[in-house]
């Protein structure tokens, strides 16, 4: 089972992918997300990282500011931009 996973950026840019694991820096903290996880809604911290895992690989980005959104279907991360982080 897998998380599929929603980046949308305020200029367009888009990343849709099934993950084993998103984690993400809330503005409460960091927080993992599983597949299965409850409903959850969250604002992100006004610069900060996302992380996706799948299939023992690890993929870091950086973000600026926006929200996190956990539903049944699908978990959306709304940001403001979004990109690589390097190395």
């Amino acid at each position: 089972m897998r998380l599929r996973l929603v980046v949308i950026s305020g200029s367009g840019d888009i990343l849709e992918e099934e993950v084993d694991a998103l984690y993400v820096d809330t503005s409460e903290g960091p927080v993992g997300i599983l597949p299965g996880h409850d409903l959850y809604m969250a604002a992100l911290k006004k610069e900060g990282t996302f992380s996706l895992d799948r299939m023992g690989s690890r993929r870091k980005f950086l973000y600026q500011g926006g929200l996190l959104d956990v539903r049944k279907d699908k978990t959306l991360l709304l940001v403001n931009a979004f990109r690589p982080a390097a190395g």
